[in-house]
């Protein structure tokens, strides 16, 4: 099993605990969301102290999802996560299935 130190960013010096700080959730929805560092909102509403709180968080989260960095998400999302790249890679066996329509071929 590994440490929870090697799968999360910390910032160094904090302590281990199992709520995460204003600053590490600031960075934590930007590399996720954008794939990139926390801009000048995000930064503020961590060196204030209020990212944790419900209302701002929507709020923010939802500025960021407004933002055309967005796109770096869907677009790592597609490709890393549900591995689309891999879509038609291995054709079907036709040996082994029923037979596809043109339409099911180009879906």
């Amino acid at each position: 099993m590994l440490q929870g130190l090697l799968l999360y960013r910390r910032r160094l010096g904090e302590k281990n605990t199992n709520q995460i700080t204003d600053w590490e959730l600031a960075t934590r929805l930007s590399y996720f969301l954008w794939s990139t560092m926390p801009d000048a909102s995000l930064e503020e509403a961590a060196a204030n102290g209020t990212l944790h709180r419900p209302e701002v968080l929507r709020a923010q989260v939802t500025r960021m999802l407004r933002d055309p960095r967005i796109v770096r998400f869907t677009e790592a999302f597609s490709r890393q996560w549900l591995q689309l790249r891999r879509v038609g890679m291995f054709p079907p066996d036709k040996n082994c299935t029923r037979p596809t329509t043109t339409i099911c071929r180009k879906a």
